[in-house]
């Protein structure tokens, strides 16, 4: 039976759910980039939303960084509407959910030369995965972890889920060499249960693309 504060929290988040389907149709999507804008992303089963938390200082701002973080929730429709802060950004996120709403990724563009992706499992929170780690101590080619490793821009991130067990994961950059730009893109299949990293494709120019609606022309 159901308490006077857990029926207004499941009156809440339908009011949440219902300003998302009623508002813009690309917020019903399963991916969403946020920058400096008031949006919430809904799982496919419809029980939890990532809501983006900007801070006061940054609304209207068009500044590509802030100094002040903008941050992501996580509210659970449940009895008591659990909320979970994720983590706190001060230029882009894009935030990709699973297929089965089991897990979510959040590719995290930290600075303009640097983005990581981390894998956030709906059972353990607060030790998200970063797929850049899991893709230098993996078993791939010696030469595609140097490219990857390289200090001056790197960045790996999720291009879209290709099942609730695989991603579909993008690692691009560019650094200097004799006065010369050696530019990569290396495009894989991540295997999460095995950690198995299936090369697809490999491109010499920078290719910052990914399934998001709403894309902003980051690094365009």
């Amino acid at each position: 039976m159901y308490t006077l504060n857990s029926k207004i929290g499941t009156v809440l988040f339908s009011a949440l759910l219902i300003t998302v389907y009623c508002g813009d149709p690309a917020l019903a999507k399963s991916a969403l980039n946020f920058a400096r804008s008031l949006q919430v992303l809904v799982s496919p089963d419809k029980t939890c939303v990532i809501q983006n938390l900007v801070d006061a200082a940054n609304k209207d701002s068009s500044l590509l960084y802030v100094e002040a973080p903008d941050e992501l929730l996580l509210i659970r429709k449940n009895a008591k509407n659990s909320r979970t802060k994720l983590l706190k950004y001060h230029r882009s996120v894009d935030v990709f959910w699973a297929p089965d709403s089991k897990a979510f990724v959040v590719n995290d563009w930290k600075d303009n030369n640097y983005c990581d992706a981390y894998l956030y499992d709906l059972g353990r929170l607060h030790k998200p995965s970063s797929l850049k780690q899991k893709l230098i101590t993996s078993r791939i080619a010696k030469d595609e972890k140097s490219l990857i490793a390289n200090k001056e821009y790197s960045y790996v991130f999720v291009k879209q889920w290709h099942s609730p067990a695989e991603l579909l994961v993008k690692a691009s950059g560019h650094y200097f060499l004799e006065n010369q730009t050696v530019a990569y893109t290396l495009f894989y299949l991540w295997e999460m249960k095995t950690n198995r990293w299936k090369l697809l494709k490999k491109e010499s120019r920078e290719n910052l693309e990914r399934d998001v609606s709403n894309m902003k022309q980051f690094g365009a």
